[in-house]
């Protein structure tokens, strides 16, 4: 995915899920805080085996929507 700004982004042409360094793309911040809010559950994701994080499409878009 290239590397969007959250003022050009199109919500629709995201894919159905977003890896953690996308979302923090979108989000302008650390991959790192990006997965310590999935862990805490202040973000809703999935885990994708072991140690993998997916964010919905939904939880950008009500981001972008903000």
């Amino acid at each position: 995915m290239k590397r969007p700004t959250r003022n050009t982004l199109d919500p629709s042409r995201l894919p159905p899920l977003l890896t953690p360094a996308q979302y923090a793309t979108i989000a302008q911040m650390h991959v790192a805080t990006v997965r310590a809010q999935l862990r805490t559950g202040q973000l809703k994701g999935c885990k994708v085996g072991p140690r993998l994080w997916r964010i919905p499409r939904e939880e950008a878009t009500k981001l972008l929507a903000e």
